[in-house]
């Protein structure tokens, strides 16, 4: 046993792609169905990453930057 677990884990704070926490030993202590589901807690800048608002709003801070791709609030750039 791994730092003597004996229960299912009931949060979890996910810092790398569940399917790589499912291989691991302690996988078996939250993937089980006999089990409650665990909670699992996301860290904030990941909802950062994931909003596609931060394309825009990167493409307004740094205008024909090379690694980044045009990207606009509104449709209104296609009309000028």
């Amino acid at each position: 046993k791994i730092l003597n677990v004996e229960s299912p884990i009931d949060t979890l704070f996910k810092l790398y792609p569940l399917e790589w926490m499912s291989r691991e030993e302690l996988g078996a202590y939250f993937e089980s169905n006999d089990t409650p589901k665990t909670q699992l807690v996301e860290p904030s800048w990941k909802l950062i990453m994931a909003n596609k608002a931060i394309l825009a709003y990167l493409w307004e801070l740094y205008p024909n930057h090379p690694n980044l791709l045009p990207a606009y609030f509104t449709d209104s750039y296609l009309f000028d």
